[in-house]
């Protein structure tokens, strides 16, 4: 997500989940400066009264309704995606969360003389 962009999810070709016996794939994306990435367990978006893609539909639809300036902060993106967590018909699940915003890459390098 961004402040200026619609919130999304990754696409990615599909893989195992980690821990069953596969050896992990390595994924690269960019991310521009301001754009943020919310890594989650499962536990965040099961329930037993909604369809995974509607569980997914509504983290987007949540994490998407933050103000501009809040989709730059992974405290208040955390905050926004645990709300989901007091959803109806939840399956108590454990639940992580990572969130992250890039950061302009700064160079240390000094101009030429």
């Amino acid at each position: 997500m961004s402040s200026t962009a619609d919130t999304a999810y990754l696409e990615l070709p599909p893989a195992l989940p980690l821990g069953l016996g596969s050896t992990p794939v390595d994924r690269e994306v960019a991310f521009p400066p301001g754009t943020s990435l919310l890594l989650y367990t499962d536990g965040l978006v099961e329930n037993r009264a909604l369809s995974l893609d509607d569980c997914l539909a509504a983290l987007c639809q949540t994490c998407g309704a933050l103000p501009a300036a809040a989709r730059t902060d992974p405290q208040q993106i955390t905050e926004r995606a645990l709300e989901l967590l007091n959803t109806p018909h939840r399956v108590d699940d454990d639940t992580a969360l990572l969130a992250a915003t890039a950061e302009p890459i700064v160079s240390n390098r000094r101009p030429a003389s």
